[in-house]
Parts: structure tokens; sequence; C-alpha cells
């Protein structure tokens, strides 16, 4: 068993069509839980994004920015929950690598996350996944099993490919 550094771990580009207005308003809601928001790029392309203005504010966030692959796999394995919010979405890459790295996916029921994830992970509205992050973040230990295993997946060996959604482009 070990504890998690983050409740919650955010591995989306701060865009709107990640649904960063419905980030900023489950943080203002949660301000007890620790969000971890990742991403490529360094402070100083970051202070351009308005988004991360406003998101900077909040003393329950902390931006960790321009990581080497080592350092992020690390970071993404020391969050409990990784969180979705996302309008748009086709295959939900840093979704799937987190959950893979231990996190306990809470992610809108739409896009492509009802293709591959159990409808316990997925919320319809912003009270649910608020609701969903407090149960997931109480627990502070985690069992390394657990972190390893699909549970959170609909199949016990999920089909990781693009395939249905070339299909779906080209022969539609």
């Amino acid at each position: 068993m070990r504890k998690k550094k983050y409740d919650v771990l955010f591995p989306h580009r701060l865009s709107p069509d990640k649904g960063i207005e419905d980030l900023i308003e489950i943080i203002k809601r949660l301000p007890t839980i620790k969000f971890a928001i990742i991403s490529p790029q360094i402070d100083a392309i970051m202070r351009l994004n308005p988004y991360y203005k406003k998101i900077r504010k909040f003393s329950n966030v902390e931006f960790i920015l321009g990581e080497d692959d080592k350092q992020h796999n690390k970071t993404i394995s020391s969050a409990r929950v990784v969180l979705s919010c996302a309008k748009q979405e086709t295959f939900g890459y840093s979704v799937m690598k987190s959950v893979l790295s231990g996190c306990i996916p809470v992610l809108p029921q739409n896009q492509c996350y009802t293709e591959f994830f159990k409808k316990e992970y997925l919320y319809q509205n912003l009270t649910e996944a608020i609701k969903m992050i407090k149960k997931h973040t109480s627990i502070k230990l985690i069992n390394q099993s657990q972190q390893r295993d699909f549970m959170f997946f609909k199949k016990n060996n999920p089909e990781f490919s693009f395939k249905n959604h070339f299909q779906d482009f080209f022969e539609k």
C-alpha cells in the first residue's frame, strides 16, 4: 500500500474543448482536494494561456510543467484520480495512460470514454463528478495490485486501437 501525493490529476491542455470551465467549477467546489495539472509546456508559455492565469489563483492546484518522460510517469502514478471534463476526445490517450498508471478514472459519460470504461466511472454532470471525486479521494492508501488490473475497463483486456475510429471515419 502506498500514499498518493495528489488527489486529482488533470492531464489535458488548457483549452475550451477540454472542459476547462467545468474544471474551474470543480476546483472551486472542492477546496480541500489537491489538484495537479500537468503539461509538457514550460511556465513561460503557459503564462500566455488565460485559463492558466485563472487557475493559478487557487491554492489547491499545483501545475507540473515541462517534465521529461520519466518524471511525467512518476507524476501520473502519484495521483489517486484522473479527471477529464473533455467536450471533445477521440481516444483519450492521457486518460488511458493515467489509468494504467494507477489512477481511478472520473470521466464524462460521453466521447470515447463510454466505449472503454465501466459506467460507474462516468459522470453525467458536475454534481456527479464532484461526488465521485470525493468518494475516490477519501481512500488514502491504494492497493498496488489494484493499480495494475483492469477493474475500470469494460473488458479485462481492452483493445487500445484507433481501428474503430478509422472505420467510423472512412466507412460511413
